[in-house]
């Protein structure tokens, strides 16, 4: 009950930061009407709108590809439609929760309705997160390289965020990498956390409790060790990650093209969606909401007069981030009420 409370909380903190956020980008430019915003997607390709739908639907599907990629190498091979579930979940909670910490909890919660063990489902969403931490930092390592003359043309500020946002995946995917590598510290942090709920007296003390818990730490070394058998398999989940960023990218470049953009722009605008990415995962905030809509705003002003880069960019974060939360959203809703009535009826 307290989770279900606990959920409904953060998605109201979600909606009602939304809200501030469309409403501080628009009320900024004096000269902003919804009417004209409306005309503006009135007057864009239809054929290139779909194509920034699907490439937003292919966000989901990608990761659920990978989710299945690395589920399948270790004897659980669940079909598309489940892993599209367990996707949707990551997608959502990871969302509507700082930090994205509430993806991969809710994520697991419907892997393991479908039978699969925890310490398989810790360790599969712990490689899923290397592999998707290395598809974000490759696209901005890119990005780099290429066109570094794009990062120097943002403010002051927006270098500042995507450097923090570089060094906060930096530490992320040694984070993920240690503890794929070492079960006995993920032992450490679980005991702890469990301390900390004693103390709190939000959890029960329960003597036999460790012994399960060796248990599962010893299931989930087996099975980060059978991962370290399989060659390639880290390889081709982060293709599937690589195509899920990928996948979302795209729906800038898509959107810039349909309100009458050019090719060569439609590539920059590519880099600047690359170098946003990669900002904002510098901050806590559900959404990087307000980070990411600065960062696009700005890059999308590179290439657009700034009524048009507004209008580009309420689109495009509509479709690319608050379309597949609210897509994500209706495929968990079904899978989620179906599993509370197998409850009760159990």
């Amino acid at each position: 009950m307290k989770s279900d409370r606990k959920k409904v909380l953060w998605s109201l903190v979600f909606i009602v930061l939304t809200i501030l956020c469309v409403w501080f980008m628009v009320s900024r430019e004096e000269s902003f009407f919804w009417g004209d915003f409306l005309e503006s997607i009135k007057h864009s390709s239809l054929p290139l709108i779909l194509c920034a739908v699907c490439s937003m639907v292919g966000f989901i599907v990608f990761e659920a590809a990978a989710l299945r990629t690395i589920i399948r190498s270790v004897g659980y091979p669940k079909g598309l439609r489940s892993n599209i579930v367990y996707s949707a979940a990551d997608i959502y909670f990871s969302a509507i929760t700082p930090s994205a910490t509430g993806g991969q909890p809710v994520s697991a919660f419907f892997m393991m309705a479908d039978g699969i063990p925890g310490a398989v489902v810790t360790a599969s969403l712990i490689l899923n997160l290397v592999a998707y931490t290395m598809a974000i930092v490759f696209v901005g390592v890119v990005a780099l390289l290429f066109r570094f003359d794009i990062f120097l043309e943002f403010s002051l500020v927006s270098k500042g965020l995507i450097i923090a946002g570089f060094a906060v995946l930096a530490v992320m995917l040694a984070g993920f990498l240690f503890l794929l590598r070492n079960g006995s510290f993920l032992k450490r942090i679980i005991m702890w956390f469990i301390r900390l709920g004693e103390r709190l007296k939000i959890v029960k003390k329960k003597p036999e409790r460790e012994q399960k818990i060796d248990r599962i730490v010893s299931d989930y070394k087996a099975c980060t060790s059978l991962f370290g058998d399989k060659k390639y398999l880290i390889w081709k989940v982060f293709f599937w990650d690589l195509m899920q960023r990928a996948s979302q990218i795209l729906v800038s470049v898509f959107v810039y093209l349909a309100m009458g953009g050019s090719l060569e722009n439609g590539l920059k605008v590519w880099f600047i969606q690359s170098f946003s990415a990669i900002g904002s995962n510098c901050v806590p905030i559900p959404g990087a909401i307000g980070v990411a809509d600065h960062l696009m705003l700005e890059g999308y002003e590179m290439v657009l007069p700034h009524g048009a880069a507004l209008n580009m960019e309420l689109l495009s974060r509509g479709i690319s981030f608050y379309g597949s939360v609210l897509l994500s959203l209706i495929i968990i809703i079904p899978g989620y009420f179906g599993l509370k009535s197998m409850k009760k009826k159990s």
